[in-house]
């Protein structure tokens, strides 16, 4: 009786173990960006042994997939507004309307200095812009403020 009771317990780890390996398995295909199905590939010889070549050495399709959104998104900028990639321009307006800076591409010789003034300035129109003014006393509020500083009044949808 006592061995009859050993086996079933071994039965059920090596189950219960075979069920957390799949699992694994599973989810690793699927983070990858191959079917979950392919984790039960895992459980025949030699097949799981091609299929950890391919997870180690192959192209993940999601990886491609992250690279061809990468290349949809045409630009990006840092502070200041100018673009990285070249070709593709940014317009940044400063505080007087009149000037518009306008780049085709990052300009490495820029000193820190610089970079941190247009930082600034990018900083100061943005806050200007989505600064809500005060109805009741014309208070300029945090943009993500619901009532005036100033006087305490309601801060309307329109005035954001």
């Amino acid at each position: 009786m006592e061995e009859n009771v050993g086996i079933i317990v071994l039965v059920i780890a090596i189950f219960v173990t075979l069920a957390l390996n799949i699992l694994i398995w599973c989810l690793i295909f699927k983070k990858a960006g191959y079917g979950a199905a392919f984790g039960l590939l895992m459980l025949i010889p030699l097949v799981n042994l091609v299929m950890l070549l391919i997870l180690a050495f192959g192209k993940w399709p999601v990886l491609r997939e992250l690279e061809q959104l990468r290349q949809q998104i045409s630009y990006s900028t840092v502070p200041g507004g100018h673009a990285i990639y070249p070709g593709v321009t940014q317009h940044v307006t400063t505080t007087q309307p009149s000037q518009t800076h306008r780049s085709t591409a990052f300009e490495p010789q820029q000193s820190a200095s610089s970079l941190q003034a247009s930082m600034g300035t990018v900083a100061q129109t943005q806050a200007q812009i989505s600064s809500p003014t005060c109805p009741s006393c014309g208070t300029k509020a945090r943009a993500d403020a619901r009532f005036c500083p100033n006087c305490g009044s309601r801060l309307d949808q329109a005035s954001r």
